[in-house]
């Protein structure tokens, strides 16, 4: 049964996140780096963290490989002097090498056979 955007299997004891779930996230993660340029979108960003969390339920290495993501867009918002809407839209979030490598890494993980146990 689908509950809470989760498979849950109660004949394996197996929860899994859905597939198509994973392959939005996917286009996403692939989209942003595809950009070729040090910064994305405060949304965007917003967006790849709250999915990468929701998914840390039941994968280990979420809240590992989101919190350079996180914490480049702390250091943003601290940045600027408010957060108000206009930022959320217009501003700019810099991303370093290192939270490219494990955004990356994160798409090489989505792309896993659906009952796949990474």
């Amino acid at each position: 049964m689908l509950y809470l955007g989760f498979l849950i299997c109660s004949r394996t004891l197996l929860v899994t996140w859905p597939f198509y779930k994973r392959s939005e996230l996917f286009d996403e993660i692939m989209q942003a780096l595809e950009l070729k340029r040090p910064w994305l979108k405060p949304k965007v960003v917003a967006s790849i963290i709250g999915k990468l969390r929701s998914a840390s339920l039941i994968a280990p290495w979420g809240p590992y490989l989101s919190f350079s993501l996180a914490m480049a867009l702390n250091n943003a918002v601290r940045s600027t002097y408010k957060a108000i809407r206009r930022w959320w839209q217009r501003g700019r979030v810099w991303v370093s090498n290192s939270v490219q490598q494990d955004l990356q890494i994160v798409a090489t993980y989505l792309q896993e056979p659906e009952y796949s146990p990474v």
